[in-house]
Order: C-alpha cells, then sequence, then structure tokens
C-alpha cells in the first residue's frame, strides 16, 4: 500500500512538473474560474502581463478581468463567453484590456470548458504595435 502510494504521489509530482513547464513555455497568461463560487486563480504570468507585481493585487473573481475589458469590445468579448458557457463550446476572441497603469492592450483569450463547474482560459497579449485603441485592424493583421 505505502509503494502505491509512492508511485501515485510520484506520477502526480511529474504530471505537475510537466503542466508548469508547458505553461512557462507558452507564455500565456492562465486562469481557471469555479463557476460555482466564481473563485479565479490567474497565475503570476497573466497578472504580470496585465502589469501587477503582485498577483494578489487582482483580486481571484471573474468580475476583476471582465472589469477591465475595453468598453468598446465588452460585448463581443461577453457574447463569446456567454456562447461558451451555455453551449460548452470552446472560445477564441480579441479584446482590449486596461492595465494596471491605465492603457489598454490587445489580448487574445481561448478557452475551453473543463466540466460541469470550471472553465480554463489562456490569455496571451499582442505586440504593442496592436494596442492602440480603436487599432481593431490590428488583430486581423496579426492573424493574417
Amino acid at each position: 500500500m505505502v509503494n502505491l502510494l509512492r508511485e501515485r504521489y510520484q506520477a502526480l509530482r511529474r504530471s505537475q512538473e510537466r503542466f508548469e513547464l508547458a505553461v512557462a513555455g507558452s507564455n500565456d497568461g492562465i486562469w481557471d474560474w469555479d463557476l460555482q463560487t466564481d473563485e479565479v486563480y490567474y497565475s503570476p504570468r497573466l497578472t504580470r502581463l496585465l502589469g501587477y507585481a503582485d498577483p494578489s493585487e487582482f483580486a481571484p473573481v471573474a468580475q476583476s478581468f471582465w472589469l477591465r475589458v475595453h468598453p468598446t469590445d465588452y460585448q463581443s468579448f461577453a457574447s463569446s463567453l456567454s456562447r461558451h458557457l451555455r453551449l460548452r463550446e470552446p472560445t477564441d476572441v480579441q479584446f482590449r484590456v486596461q492595465l494596471a497603469d491605465g492603457q489598454y492592450r490587445w489580448f487574445r483569450g481561448r478557452g475551453r470548458r473543463t466540466g460541469t463547474s470550471r472553465t480554463a482560459a489562456a490569455h496571451v497579449r499582442f505586440a504593442d504595435r496592436y494596442s492602440r485603441a480603436g487599432d481593431s485592424a490590428g488583430v486581423a493583421r496579426a492573424h493574417a
């Protein structure tokens, strides 16, 4: 029994190490949202992309991210998120987010519902040349 527990623990550690390496290698910021409690885990990388030096400065609830979506982009962001949650289909959406210093930057968010009560996503910030307010053409060029 002790050997079985040890083997399972080692397998879990290897799996966790692989996950951490994959996330670090992707350079994406990730979040994991518990739909039952509204608690969100925001990775340190995501909070750094948003301009926060300390992840604890960013409240672990979904609204702390939503409130930072640019008003012009909010409807498409919210529609994509609603469709994602309602139909349980993957989402892939571009939008601007207000950083800690007040500037807006373009992000691309990709998410997948991971069960009945959770969803997870990765966000990557586009290059600064696509970050000017109103530069929606920049997003199209980034994916051309």
